[in-house]
């Protein structure tokens, strides 16, 4: 016996109600066929579930991509004792009185640009000259 305007899904567990916000249990209730409601409801739960693993990801890692081409040189360069001389002009090619004066900016990727943001030193290289340093 079914009475008048009642539903005759089961109610979600204790369990499963965090688990849908009220935007997807808006769209369950849309849906008719119990086998439909069903399939989506698993499919909701599901992308709930990777949402919340890609969250915990995100602020359990701290990921930096350089997508700048390594070579040899690099790697030679390492080996390599700098002079005095050296150090200091490097120390001064990146000193923040030098990229005021320029009016460059250095971007967080080591990218340097200037007032009218066109790339004057390509991504990685603020950063890789304080690392030699």
């Amino acid at each position: 016996m079914r009475l008048a305007g009642a539903t005759c899904k089961k109610p979600l567990s204790v369990r499963q109600k965090p688990l849908l916000n009220s935007n997807d249990q808006h769209i369950l209730d849309a849906i008719d066929d119990p086998v439909i409601r069903a399939v989506v409801g698993s499919l909701i739960a599901e992308r709930n579930k990777y949402r919340d693993q890609l969250n915990t990801l995100k602020a359990n890692s701290d990921l930096f991509i350089d997508r700048t081409k390594s070579d040899k040189t690099n790697t030679t360069l390492e080996n390599k004792q700098l002079v005095p001389l050296e150090v200091e002009t490097i120390k001064a090619a990146i000193s923040d009185a030098f990229f005021n004066k320029q009016d460059w900016e250095v971007m967080p990727t080591g990218q340097v640009k200037d007032a009218e943001v066109n790339e004057i030193y390509k991504r990685g290289y603020v950063n890789r000259l304080k690392k030699i340093l």
